[in-house]
C-alpha cells in the first residue's frame, strides 16, 4: 500500500518513491529532478532515523501524509510528491458510479441530449439525492419541457 511505502519502512520504499516521482513530471519538473534525488540520497543515509522519527509521529489519527508535513522544511520536493499522492483516488468506484447516472439519463430515447444538458441532468440529480429541493425559480428558469424531465427524477 502506498501509505506503507511513504513510511520507509523498508529500504525498497525509496526506489518506490524515486519511482512515483518519475512517473509524475508534472509535479516534479525536470529542472527539479536533481533535487528531488539528492533529497532521497539524504533520506536513504538517514533511513534509520527517520523511521525512527516517524515511528514517534505516528498515533491512531495521524497517516503517513501528516507525517511529511513535519518534514516539508527539509524534503520540500518529496513533501510535494508525497502531497499530490494523497489526493488520488484509490479506486474508480465514483466515475464509475457517474457513467452509470449518466446512462441512466442518457438513453436510447435521448440520444439528442447534448453535453450541456447531460450535465445539468447529472447536476440535478445529485442535488435532489442530497435534499436540496428545486425552487419554482430554478424549475422556471430551466423551461417548461425541462421541468417535467426534472418530474421524471
Amino acid at each position: 500500500m502506498l501509505s506503507d511505502a511513504l513510511l520507509l519502512r523498508d529500504e525498497k520504499d525509496i526506489d518506490t518513491i524515486r519511482e512515483l516521482g518519475l512517473k509524475f513530471p508534472q509535479i516534479i519538473s525536470k529542472e527539479k529532478l536533481y533535487m528531488f534525488n539528492l533529497e532521497l540520497e539524504e533520506i536513504a543515509s538517514q533511513r534509520s532515523k527517520l523511521v525512527l522519527s516517524m515511528t514517534t509521529l505516528m498515533t491512531k489519527s495521524t497517516t503517513a501524509f501528516h507525517v511529511w508535513y513535519q518534514l516539508s522544511d527539509k524534503f520540500p520536493i518529496t513533501y510535494r510528491l508525497v502531497r499530490a499522492l494523497e489526493v488520488l483516488p484509490y479506486t474508480t468506484a465514483s466515475v464509475e458510479r457517474k457513467f452509470s447516472q449518466m446512462n441512466d439519463i442518457k438513453t436510447k430515447k435521448r440520444n439528442k441530449l447534448g453535453l450541456s444538458q447531460l450535465e445539468s441532468y447529472l447536476m440535478a440529480k445529485q442535488f435532489k439525492m442530497k435534499k436540496v429541493r428545486l425552487t419554482a425559480e430554478i424549475l422556471n428558469a430551466c423551461g417548461e419541457k425541462s421541468q417535467q424531465n426534472f418530474q421524471e427524477y
